[in-house]
């Protein structure tokens, strides 16, 4: 019931209410990959990038690689205004923010809306920074 409900909210973009959810299923060994994906979307979709790179490195301790084919499902979900709303943020975050701080949310967020090149290049750069990580 817990997982329906944050993914309510995350659908309706309403991200505040589905993090706190999503950190407790997170806790939960038998929904910890999908509730931290869910995470990585969130914390994105709200620009907290210290958080966005903290999930990725939870995802990436609890699996082999991080998967961008899961993160694109989440936003098939949006409604078509709130993925307008999220080009915005991605423009935004991609002038007024310092690069290394920000690309896996960059990345994250490029993925969201399927923007093949802004996804390429964030990878291409988080595979310059983090030579470890395994992003497909």
């Amino acid at each position: 019931m817990n997982a329906m409900l944050a993914n309510k909210y995350l659908a309706e973009g309403q991200t505040d209410r589905a993090v706190p959810i999503f950190e407790a299923l997170a806790a939960d060994e038998v929904q910890r990959e999908q509730a931290l994906y869910a995470l990585l979307v969130c914390h994105a979709v709200q620009l907290r990038c210290r958080d966005v790179s903290d999930t990725v490195h939870r995802i990436l301790s609890a699996s082999p690689a991080l998967d961008t084919g899961r993160i694109r499902q989440y936003g098939r979900r949006f409604p078509a205004e709130f993925i307008g709303g999220l080009r915005v943020r991605l423009g935004d975050l991609c002038r007024h923010a310092d690069p290394g701080a920000t690309v896996c949310t960059r990345m994250v967020l490029a993925e969201l809306l399927e923007d093949e090149t802004e996804a390429a290049r964030c990878r291409r750069l988080i595979g310059a920074m983090e030579p470890a990580w395994t992003i497909r």
